[in-house]
């Protein structure tokens, strides 16, 4: 606890106050107990807390609707940011069931095997393959495993940008021993 309040009382002594605007492209403002003012621009994904991933009304009268005899690729293109498996745990919640023949599972062909190969050689997202190949990113997934291959890289991964302005040139330089190698 002691160190905390160091740290914190180290703070107010070489910054007078920050002022911080924005959600998801958050703008702070660093003002230096020095009288120079600093510009932060933090680029950040959207939260997958559950406030954000709640259901709306919306959402669940168009699942409600469809959910029994659309396609998987039409019910995703439905709910744009919704993935399949939450689609499906939601319409179990609101005890939905879908025709026998909407989402039958069907074998893997030479073709669908071969299409995969090329897919994963050329460095496609899982994703992407399985819209191509009209199947589950876990069904890609699990082939990929059953063909001893790794699979590709996902584009699920959360990243966190900074952008800093209106540096002055004394500030871009540490202050002893000349610029960092």
């Amino acid at each position: 606890m002691s160190r905390v309040r160091g740290r914190d009382t180290a703070m107010e002594l070489i910054i007078e106050k920050v002022e911080i605007r924005g959600q998801y492209e958050i703008k702070a403002t660093i003002f230096w107990k020095n009288g120079f003012r600093q510009k932060v621009m933090i680029h950040r994904p959207p939260s997958n807390s559950r406030m954000d991933r709640r259901w709306s009304e919306e959402e669940d009268e168009l699942l409600q609707t469809m959910y029994q005899s659309s396609s998987v690729d039409t019910l995703m293109a439905a709910l744009p940011g919704r993935s399949w498996r939450a689609i499906t745990l939601r319409a179990h919640r609101l005890k939905l069931r879908r025709n026998k023949g909407a989402n039958k599972w069907r074998p893997w062909s030479k073709e669908d095997d071969k299409q995969l190969m090329l897919h994963c050689k050329i460095g496609i997202k899982v994703e992407e393959i399985a819209n191509k190949l009209g199947r589950s990113a876990a069904a890609i997934i699990v082939r990929l495993q059953a063909k001893g291959l790794s699979k590709p890289l996902s584009h699920k991964k959360r990243m966190v940008s900074w952008e800093i302005s209106d540096l002055l040139s004394s500030q871009q330089l540490p202050s002893r021993g000349g610029p960092m190698g």
